[in-house]
């Protein structure tokens, strides 16, 4: 069975496998697929916006696991929660957020 030696760079979006064949020769795969940044889908975009907008009991801990709970990716409830502030302190537009969130 081949040895398999798996290296992770510091770069880590990529990765490669070593295979060291029978024979004695090595052979190395790369993997270069980057994952996608998770974005605000836009069916979350009204929930978050009048959360950010009226939600001012909770604190940003009970918000973002609010997000979450709802089905925002973890780093989206987080991004979301850096514009708690400008929400609160004034109504932003839903084309806002769309540009927030990358829409």
């Amino acid at each position: 069975m081949p040895k398999t030696i798996l290296l992770f760079g510091t770069l880590s979006k990529a990765h490669v496998d070593t295979f060291t064949r029978k024979d004695g020769s090595v052979v190395q795969a790369h993997d270069t697929k980057v994952q996608a940044k998770p974005k605000l889908d836009a069916k979350h975009v009204p929930f978050v916006e009048d959360q950010l907008s009226n939600n001012e009991d909770a604190s940003d801990e009970e918000l973002h696991a609010h997000f979450v709970k709802e089905g925002l990716h973890p780093e989206v409830a987080k991004q979301a929660l850096k514009h708690r502030d400008a929400f609160a302190s004034s109504m932003k537009t839903p084309d806002h957020i769309k540009k927030m969130a990358g829409l």
